[in-house]
């Protein structure tokens, strides 16, 4: 084996190899060093694993304000459809496109002449039967002829009241007139135009007040009754309206597990309109003693759960869960108030971790 030296000439030739058998001597050297206690990560200074950091909070006590946030769709308080019951000419058009109207309002008069003419000639032949008829009475009382006779006169003059019935019908169908209070909309006829039989005229619609329907989750079904107010907004509105609820359905869907409500809004000023889809606020009261806790909190899974901070270690705790806010979530069952909750690193504690908290909230 060569002897090296680092001396002379000799040290000129042998510089690289030198170099190279020093650094493995080194990294020799440090392989041999005894390893020191808590120098590995995860580990404290006796060699115990070191406590997990992290943030808690205490869970609280509050009253929880139970409105509910849901969506509906505002409908007229009545809705009618003015059709012709008739085949016949438009002589007149009564009302104007969009404006109020009264119940029994004229709002288009169709031509009628023949029906009076119809009714006259009835009537001209319905007098003479109820003559004829009292004539035969005094016949009968006088023995001067038979029940036979009498009962044929009453039977004419029956018959002619039963035309008269019919013509004065089709009479009244020559002027359609307005069921109700409301609005009229937009008239899709002109004067002198034919219209026949189901031909739409106009749709009168009555929106004070409105209606408006929506859906509420069946977990409320013990709560929901007559009488109960809310607040209606619009997209792009801050205006509010209040409401009251007037009727339910009497069942649950069975595809969306919701109850159908259905409320009343006043519109004096009509600034409400049918088929706007709105926003409702509907209040339930409040609920005192409410234990809450921020919902970062919850671990999902098949059973809710959060992890409790007990002497230093994190417990997996299942949790009931109620009614939800913005940030938070209430505790039916699992927490008692006061308790402290990982709300900062809960993805990466395990049940029964030592842990270390940072500060609290």
């Amino acid at each position: 084996m060569e002897k090296i030296e680092c001396t002379g000439f000799f040290m000129k030739r042998r510089l690289i190899p030198c170099a190279w058998i020093l650094g493995a001597l080194a990294l020799l050297g440090a392989l041999a060093l005894p390893r020191i206690p808590g120098s590995e990560s995860g580990e404290s200074a006796d060699g115990e694993p070191s406590a997990r950091p992290v943030r808690v909070v205490a869970a609280e006590t509050s009253s929880l304000d139970r409105t509910l946030r849901l969506t509906g769709t505002l409908r007229a308080d009545e809705t009618a459809e003015i059709r012709a019951e008739i085949t016949a000419r438009v002589t007149e058009i009564l009302f104007a496109e969009g404006e109020p109207v009264g119940r029994g309002d004229l709002l288009v008069k169709l031509d009628d002449e023949e029906f009076l003419a119809e009714l006259e000639q009835v009537d001209a032949n319905l007098e003479f039967a109820r003559r004829e008829e009292e004539r035969q009475r005094r016949l009968v009382s006088d023995g001067s002829t038979t029940e036979r006779l009498l009962d044929e006169a009453n039977n004419r003059r029956r018959v002619l009241e039963a035309n008269k019935r019919s013509i004065e019908s089709r009479l009244a169908k020559t002027e359609l007139r307005a069921p109700f209070d409301g609005v009229i909309g937009l008239r899709e006829i002109s004067p002198g135009s034919l219209v026949q039989t189901d031909t739409r005229v106009a749709t009168l619609r009555k929106i004070d007040p409105l209606k408006i329907d929506f859906n509420v989750p069946e977990r409320y079904l013990s709560e929901l009754g007559k009488g109960l107010t809310f607040e209606v907004t619009l997209a792009g509105s801050d205006e509010r309206f209040t409401g009251r609820v007037y009727a339910r359905e009497p069942g649950i869907d069975p595809d969306t597990r919701t109850i159908h409500l259905r409320g009343s809004v006043d519109n004096p000023e009509g600034r409400l309109l049918p088929g706007a889809f709105a926003q409702v606020r509907l209040a339930l009261g409040n609920e005192d003693n409410v234990i809450l806790i921020p919902s970062v909190a919850v671990v999902p899974g098949q059973e809710s759960s959060v992890f409790v901070v007990e002497d230093g270690q994190a417990r997996r705790r299942p949790v009931t869960l109620g009614r939800r806010t913005r940030d938070k979530v209430q505790i039916v069952e699992g927490i008692e108030a006061g308790e402290s909750i990982v709300v900062a690193g809960v993805q990466n504690v395990r049940d029964g971790e030592a842990v270390r908290i940072l500060d609290s909230e």
